[in-house]
């Protein structure tokens, strides 16, 4: 779904003329390929491990490990994402 949605953000950001922080201007740039890369390579691991890794704890370490650093990635982008919405909101509030 963030690969479906990052061209609707970038769309929106288009339009409306904010200036993107860093973050934002780093996912954007590389979505195409970096969100392929990212959670591709997550699923190959998880796959490759079932035929090399055979004890339990081991296999189940990595899965974890996996589990753990996608969520970290993904909430990273949608934090990257929604920044500047958040920032502009901040602005206008104030």
């Amino acid at each position: 779904m963030l690969y479906l949605s990052t061209p609707k953000f970038i769309d929106m950001y288009l339009s409306m003329g904010v200036e993107l922080p860093l973050a934002t201007r780093i996912v954007i740039a590389t979505y195409r390929f970096g969100y392929p890369l990212w959670f591709g390579g997550a699923t190959a691991l998880v796959i490759a491990k079932q035929f090399y890794v055979g004890e339990k704890w081991p296999n189940l370490s990595i899965s974890l490990m996996a589990v753990v650093m996608v969520d970290i990635i993904s909430r990273t982008i949608v934090w990257a994402l929604y920044r500047p919405l958040f920032d502009m909101a901040e602005k206008l509030s104030k």
